[in-house]
């Protein structure tokens, strides 16, 4: 999964925003006097409302005949309750709707890693150019992978420790580069649907909403693309992203490189590489 990151797919860095209508509330949207006239008002705070995440699993119906169990629990059971604690964790300035272009990023990677179009398995009409989810902040498309590389069938985590659980990522952002769209993945072998233990539930449940904050943005590579909530601005210059950085694998590479006041790298008492803010550089 690492190595699709670094290697598989274009890099974050030439991605192309798709706007989104926010229908005049941003305010890194605003001229710097109209933003500081806003900030100053005392009930600025009701122009966020919490995050509405929309888990679009239409694809998992390539697997619902081979695994109905599976699918019809993270359906109903497990990403409920992780879009409900986000949801009421983080509030953000509402968006009209979310598009996802059938041509577009997010589906040339979908298609690369599952080997599905992101209309299958939809009544897309004739001549329509982009999935649209109304009143929605984030969209996170769910991808079928069981039996691929990446979820071997009939793998548990017992058999092979490396096995990934669940994985995902943005691959989406808008105007401002606050990720809109991104996808995920759970792998069948890993869940053990027999075990009914809350200590199994809390697992799978943590499991997911950590891969839901790469989504969000949390990863070395959307780092560098963070904003200044009082001034509106990026808090890397735009023309100073490319920098040779040292990598967690101790190699130089030149990547998107966040300025030091939101991330800075650290070298621990016992000589490992650190970051003081979430992570260092996968590269």
């Amino acid at each position: 999964w690492n190595d699709y990151l670094a290697n598989g797919r274009e890099p974050r860095w030439t991605r192309e925003p798709l706007g989104v209508d926010y229908m005049g509330h941003h305010p890194f949207e605003q001229s710097t006097h109209a933003r500081r006239k806003a900030q100053s008002k005392p009930n600025d705070a009701t122009i966020y409302k919490p995050m509405r995440i929309h888990f679009d699993t239409h694809l998992l119906d390539a697997l619902t005949d081979a695994y109905p169990s599976h699918v019809d629990y993270i359906r109903n059971v497990l990403l409920p309750p992780i879009r409900s604690f986000w949801s009421e964790a983080l509030s953000i300035i509402p968006a009209s709707k979310i598009e996802v272009p059938l041509a577009g990023r997010c589906a040339r990677e979908i298609k690369m890693l599952s080997g599905f179009d992101i209309d299958d398995f939809t009544e897309t009409a004739a001549g329509e150019s982009s999935l649209v989810y109304d009143e929605t902040d984030l969209v996170v498309i769910v991808m079928p992978m069981e039996g691929t590389a990446l979820c071997p069938t009939n793998q548990t985590v017992s058999q092979n420790q490396s096995t990934l659980a669940a994985f995902a990522s943005n691959c989406q952002n808008d105007q401002v580069d606050r990720p809109t769209v991104g996808y995920a993945s759970i792998c069948f072998g890993p869940l053990e649907l027999a075990d009914n233990t809350t200590k199994a539930y809390q697992r799978q449940f943590s499991t997911l909403s950590h891969e839901l904050t790469h989504v969000l943005g949390m990863n070395s590579y959307d780092i560098a693309f963070f904003y200044d909530h009082a001034t509106g601005e990026p808090r890397t210059p735009r023309n100073q992203l490319l920098k040779e950085s040292l990598c967690v694998d101790g190699t130089r590479r030149t990547v998107p490189t966040p300025s030091e006041d939101t991330l800075k790298p650290i070298t621990t008492a016992n000589g490992a590489l650190a970051c003081e803010c979430g992570e260092c550089f996968i590269c």
